[in-house]
């Protein structure tokens, strides 16, 4: 029996390889960074997604990261896991708002940010007001 895929949508099929996970996930990511569309839709689908889960601290982060702050890679990777975490299914019923603890990392992170803690693209180190 032949399956055909729903009209307008192309049928595809997995293949088996020898390869190993790490393999193709980098096979993956390097197709990614090489087509500029994957990359903006990549971008813009974390975008939306830290939007939706939590747009002040996404501003901050944001933030943060145009101005290459020291503190910006710590923030979004726990952006980022702080939206797995509560986006995935729990038995317990969804949160009426961020836990206290995003409260405060948002707090801190914005704090950081008013001292002009922020690191010149290239560099580790801070310095002041730069």
């Amino acid at each position: 029996m032949t399956e055909t895929a729903p009209a307008g949508k192309t049928a595809l099929r997995a293949s088996r390889t020898s390869l190993t996970k790490d393999q193709v996930f980098r096979l993956w990511r390097a197709a990614i960074k090489d087509d500029d569309r994957f990359v903006d839709a990549v971008i813009q689908k974390v975008h939306d997604d830290m939007i939706a889960f939590d747009s002040e601290r996404a501003e901050i982060v944001i933030d943060l990261m145009v101005r290459r702050h020291k503190i910006a890679g710590n923030e979004f990777r726990a952006l980022l896991s702080d939206i797995q975490e509560f986006s995935t299914p729990t038995i317990a019923p969804p949160l009426a708002s961020p836990p206290a603890r995003l409260e405060q990392r948002s707090a801190k992170a914005i704090a950081a940010a008013s001292w002009g803690n922020s690191v010149p693209c290239g560099s580790s180190t801070s310095t002041p007001g730069h």
